[in-house]
């Protein structure tokens, strides 16, 4: 779009915008907001959002390419924004008035028994749903940082996207052995530790 065009679309929007009354503006808002709410996402909108995620993730293998949480939102939909509220348990609610508008009790999904699916809806929470995707991308970094003989960008994106840390607490210097033993778990590392100083 040319320049003279844009300025010629904003001149027209802001006249537009100096004839609306406050009463307007505020109820353009509120449509705003409203269609912003309608946009929540159902309990029954869940299964389709899975079989489109597992699709993502078969074309993502048969093309030998990698899982990418951007792929993930594209193939879904979903903007960043509603990502992040989904991951954060924002759309957990949604399975709780749903297992109420079905007269199920709330602790029907305690009980399942590995039963995860009531008439075709899965009875998880959104944020399980977005974490079990993180899980995926987290498990293929991991092969790829065992697997790779150069494995920086798969270490790269295990310590951004999922928090790991490859400080374990051992540290040598100047042949010192370090030991935080904060960090460390267990006392057989600590003694693994001094094995490999010699």
């Amino acid at each position: 779009m040319k320049p003279e065009t844009r300025k010629a679309k904003r001149e027209i929007i802001e006249a537009r915008k100096a004839k609306m009354t406050d009463a307007q503006i505020a109820r353009y808002k509120e449509l705003a907001v409203t269609r912003y709410e309608r946009i929540k996402y159902s309990q029954e909108y869940l299964g389709t959002l899975l079989e489109k995620a597992n699709e993502y993730v078969v074309d993502r293998a048969e093309k030998g390419k990698p899982l990418t949480m951007a792929g993930f939102q594209r193939a879904l939909g979903i903007p960043e924004t509603s990502w992040r509220m989904m991951r954060n348990g924002g759309c957990d609610h949604v399975l709780y008035e749903f297992l109420a508008l079905n007269d199920l009790p709330e602790d029907y999904v305690d009980n399942l028994d590995g039963q995860m699916i009531y008439n075709g809806v899965p009875l998880i929470t959104y944020s399980e749903f977005v974490n079990g995707l993180y899980l995926r991308q987290q498990e293929m970094l991991e092969e790829a940082c065992i697997n790779k003989q150069n494995p920086v960008g798969s270490i790269y994106l295990m310590k951004a996207l999922h928090g790991h840390s490859d400080n374990s607490g051992v540290t040598i210097q100047n042949n010192t052995l370090n030991v935080s033993t904060e960090k460390l778990g267990t006392l057989s590392e600590i003694e693994n530790a001094r094995r490999m100083l010699g």
